[in-house]
């Protein structure tokens, strides 16, 4: 039989590591627990990393690395041409019945600034603007001051041939032209159904004087003339089997300048045609424009060159309202051109 004291330290010593048995099982348990949270931690982590990289291989497979694919859009298709033009009389200038491929010429430009006609002017950049016969848009030669983006329809295997010819004021006529911008040998890509005419060919001479800084004298010509009717500058899309060899255009850098004087004997869109035997053009579109003060301003900047002329000394004229038709009057007779 035991003495009482020390039955009190038995169970005394008992309790104590009872106490101790069921700390160490919470401390196993909270650690078991806080295994199992980390594991459906890492699991959840795992599987919303591997939604993530299925959606960037989704993404990479639709192209979504890369910019969406520019798509072409023509105000005015080639049947919405022909209509127009058999309305306003425009089939007089090149027969119609070739045209097939839509064509879309867009006009964007810089600021430009500087004195014309004796005050500061400062013409606002611009961009995406498209022409379309339909809507007889109405411009100056301030909306077609750089050269403009060019995009048609076109077959692959072809070559292509752009033109822009102003037929003057008034009713159409094919008589009287002069010609601001021929660019042979266009290629149609092998991937897709249309070009941009700024991707590939070659720019002909204009028969301008080659003023550094100003014009090259081959390419697009920007309209600077003084007159305030309305001139119509046409774009001809025309297509041959195969692109004129390196000889022909040589010789068209040659016979285009010499038929394409300012003042009169500039060859026809017509004329052009025969020199090169070219059919009727696959695509066509035009333009209305009127001179405005930036006609001024760039030629201004070739004063040495052009101040004698009459072309350049009417342009602040034909920039006055007296000088414009209305109210049953013409106008100026040097600025109806």
């Amino acid at each position: 039989m035991s003495a009482p004291g020390s039955v009190n330290v038995e169970a005394g010593v008992a309790l104590n590591g009872e106490e101790e048995q069921a700390q160490a099982n919470r401390t196993t348990w909270g650690l078991r627990s806080c295994v199992v949270l980390l594991s459906i931690a890492v699991m959840g982590l795992t599987l919303a990393l591997v939604l993530l990289f299925g959606l960037l291989i989704g993404n990479k497979d639709q192209g979504g690395d890369s910019p969406p694919t520019f798509v072409p859009k023509f105000h005015c298709g080639f049947e919405c041409v022909k209509a127009e033009a058999l309305r306003v009389g425009a089939d007089v200038l090149t027969p119609l019945d070739n045209l097939k491929y839509d064509m879309e010429v867009v006009y964007s430009a810089a600021e430009d600034s500087g004195e014309a006609c004796g005050e500061q002017h400062v013409f606002p950049a611009f961009k995406d603007r498209h022409l379309d016969p339909r809507s007889q848009l109405k411009l100056t030669t301030v909306d077609t001051r750089e050269t403009p983006d060019v995009i048609f329809q076109c077959t692959k295997g072809k070559s292509y041939h752009l033109m822009l010819n102003d037929c003057l004021g008034g009713a159409f006529q094919n008589a009287s032209a002069y010609n601001h911008w021929v660019r042979l040998n266009v290629e149609c890509p092998t991937d897709q159904g249309w070009a941009r005419a700024a991707d590939s060919g070659r720019d002909i001479m204009q028969g301008q004087t080659t003023i550094p800084g100003w014009f090259s004298g081959k390419g697009y010509l920007p309209p600077a003339f003084p007159y305030n009717a309305f001139h119509h500058f046409n774009f001809y899309l025309f297509e041959t089997d195969a692109p004129f060899s390196k000889e022909r255009v040589d010789q068209f850098d040659i016979d285009l300048p010499a038929n394409n004087a300012l003042g009169g004997g500039a060859w026809t869109i017509d004329q052009i045609m025969t020199n090169l035997t070219l059919q009727a053009p696959v695509g066509r579109t035009w333009m209305d424009s009127a001179t405005s003060y930036w006609s001024h301003l760039r030629m201004s900047r070739i004063n040495d060159y052009v101040e004698n002329l009459t072309f350049y000394k009417i342009i602040c004229k034909c920039n006055e309202p007296g000088s414009w038709p209305g109210q049953n009057k013409p106008g100026a007779e040097e600025c109806n051109l």
